[in-house]
């Protein structure tokens, strides 16, 4: 129970919220709809639910886990919302990218869908693996996670644990 979990992008947070019954679990969420559907749906003492939008939180409270699964692909700041989980991290970080592993692309790519009113995009390994080589207190590993189904071979999953240097 003294563990804490924020999921960023918990959708109705449908899985998550059994899954993580018996722990201190915050879903956030940018959809002011899935946060009040969340609020009027579920009724755990140890959960919560914030609308807000992760690349400009204002959140101070550290969580043990932060991971998000297949949000990350639908941001407007690929850069800036890993960042932000690190952040808000007090140990580990675990993001999911769906939309595939891009380990040839320089840079994100990001693709506005006008019908969908969502990003598209493509991360970039190479973009990642640049950023987080510049934070001093994480190891972390970028891989491609076999996918059994469907149109896409891999996805990428994205893993950081924060480390405490050994005080002098």
């Amino acid at each position: 129970k003294n563990f804490s979990v924020l999921e960023v992008g918990c959708g109705l947070s449908y899985f998550y919220n059994n899954y993580f019954k018996n722990y201190s679990y915050t879903g956030l969420d940018i959809s002011k709809q899935n946060i009040r559907w969340c609020k009027n749906n579920y009724n755990n003492s140890l959960h919560s639910y914030i609308n807000e939008d992760i690349i400009n939180t204002k959140l101070k409270k550290k969580y043990d886990l932060v991971f998000s699964q297949g949000t990350i692909d639908n941001c407007y700041n690929i850069n800036k919302y890993l960042l932000n989980c690190i952040n808000l991290s007090k140990k580990l970080v675990y993001i999911t990218a769906y939309r595939g592993w891009f380990n040839e692309i320089k840079s994100h790519r990001y693709e506005w869908s006008s019908k969908d009113k969502v990003f598209y995009n493509d991360l970039s390994i190479l973009e990642i693996e640049n950023l987080l080589q510049k934070i001093s207190n994480i190891e972390y590993s970028i891989q491609p996670l076999k996918m059994s189904k469907g149109m896409i071979s891999f996805e990428t999953k994205i893993k950081c644990l924060k480390v405490v240097p050994f005080p002098n």
